[in-house]
């Protein structure tokens, strides 16, 4: 056998030996992908009755057309990609967000054409996964990407703006409050989604629920509606955890109904939010806030 000959097989042999090597290490990873996937949908297959649904309040949560939670099939990358497209199809003009804007956002350090290859296939993973989902669908148009939705799509946050519009305007109505304690449940908008660039959806979001809810939380405590203050206090502290007039209404409520027991955990639960957020102890006690229900 030649030198040339049997380094020529060497190297078909090695090149081989590391193909199944791959192949080994890939059937390892969709094994354990296709084995996750599957625990996740035990877990939360009973989970939620309504369909094709993006929830944003707590957790992020995609349900598709059978009621189970994909959210397993977003990557942080996805997720983000998904929401820029999301909020941006939801504002004024409704164009969704142009198409260099988003490879600008999330892909910041790439050049152009390595974001736009990377851009390109998180978009069909979208609509891959989108497939499931009934009543919403990716598109593109003039140069932006957008995300059609009918009318039975559901997203607790856009629900939650349509409410707050309403009670703003209808500031007695018990049914609106209800529905936006419901909705709000679940946690924080956009909790532990730390992406800069949403943090404009963030303080845009607080600051409308603040201007909105305080003025009614107000003339709700001033007319001693002492149920809808503790909701529309309730909702203010789950929005801003540091919100003292919504503190201070929430527990007098509960002491006006006779629930001081109440009153003294919505303090010490506020105690605790105060000294993590803030790394200080909270100036007021739980007598010095009783004192403006005497």
């Amino acid at each position: 056998m030649g030198a040339l000959t049997e380094k020529y097989l060497r190297k078909v042999c090695n090149n081989t030996i590391q193909y199944v090597k791959d192949i080994q290490v890939l059937d390892v990873w969709r094994y354990k992908t296709e084995y996750r996937a599957a625990e996740i949908e035990k877990e939360t297959i009973t989970t939620f009755d309504r369909t094709n649904s993006v929830l944003l309040f707590g957790d992020f949560v995609v349900i598709n057309n059978k009621g189970r939670d994909i959210s397993y099939l977003f990557s942080p990358k996805l997720r983000q990609c998904f929401l820029l497209i999301l909020f941006s199809s939801k504002s004024e003009n409704k164009l969704g967000i142009e198409s260099k804007k988003l490879e600008q956002f999330a892909w910041p350090d790439s050049p152009h054409k390595k974001a736009n290859n990377l851009k390109n296939v998180t978009i069909n993973q979208i609509r891959s996964i989108l497939e499931d989902v009934d009543a919403i669908e990716l598109v593109y148009s003039k140069g932006h990407y957008r995300l059609n939705c009918s009318e039975s799509f559901f997203c607790d946050y856009f629900e939650f703006i349509k409410y707050l519009n309403l009670i703003r305007d209808d500031k007695t109505n018990e049914d609106y409050l209800k529905l936006l304690s419901n909705l709000i449940d679940r946690g924080k908008f956009l909790n532990a989604i730390n992406d800069t660039c949403f943090d404009r959806e963030k303080s845009e979001f607080e600051f409308k629920v603040l201007t909105v809810l305080e003025n009614i939380l107000k003339l709700s405590f001033t007319n001693n509606n002492n149920s809808s203050s503790i909701s529309l206090a309730d909702i203010i502290l789950k929005v801003d955890p540091l919100n003292e007039k919504a503190l201070e209404s929430k527990i007098i409520s509960f002491q006006k109904t006779g629930h001081n027991e109440q009153a003294k955990k919505v303090f010490n639960s506020f105690l605790i939010s105060y000294n993590e957020i803030m790394g200080e102890t909270f100036s007021k006690t739980f007598e010095e806030i009783s004192k403006q229900n005497k």
